[in-house]
C-alpha cells in the first residue's frame, strides 16, 4: 500500500532554539537521526519519492508499507515524530483506479 505522508513542525511557541546550545541539541538529537532515517528508508525502497519542502520545516514523502500498523510504526520511529504533525493519505494505485474506471464505463454505457 501506498500513502503520502506530509509533515509539518509544530508551533513550537517561543523558540528555545535560539540559544546556540539548545538549537545544537534539537539538530543533533531529532533533525539529523530523522533525515538520516529517511534516507535509508529511500536507499531500502521504503520511501518512493518527497523530499523537504522549501522554505518551511516541513518534509513530505510517498511510502511503500504492508499495512497500516508498518507505516504507523515507521513513523513513531522518527524523532520528529514528538515535534511535528504527521498527515497521512492512503493512496490508490492508478492502474488499478483505471481498471474500476473502465469497469464501471462498461456497465453505465
Amino acid at each position: 500500500m501506498r500513502y503520502l505522508v506530509a509533515t509539518n513542525a509544530n508551533d513550537p511557541g517561543p523558540l528555545p532554539i535560539q540559544d546556540p546550545q539548545a538549537r545544537s541539541v534539537f539538530l543533533r538529537e531529532v533533525v539529523l537521526p530523522s533525515l538520516e532515517t529517511l534516507v535509508r528508508l529511500e536507499s531500502e525502497g521504503k520511501i518512493l519519492a518527497g523530499g523537504v519542502r522549501v522554505g518551511e520545516r516541513a518534509i513530505t514523502f510517498v511510502v511503500e508499507a504492508d499495512s497500516n500498523r508498518e507505516l504507523d510504526e515507521m513513523l513513531h520511529d522518527l524523532p520528529l515524530w514528538g515535534v511535528s504533525r504527521m498527515e497521512v493519505t492512503p493512496l490508490q494505485p492508478i492502474a488499478e483506479r483505471l481498471e474500476y474506471e473502465r469497469r464501471l464505463a462498461e456497465r453505465v454505457g
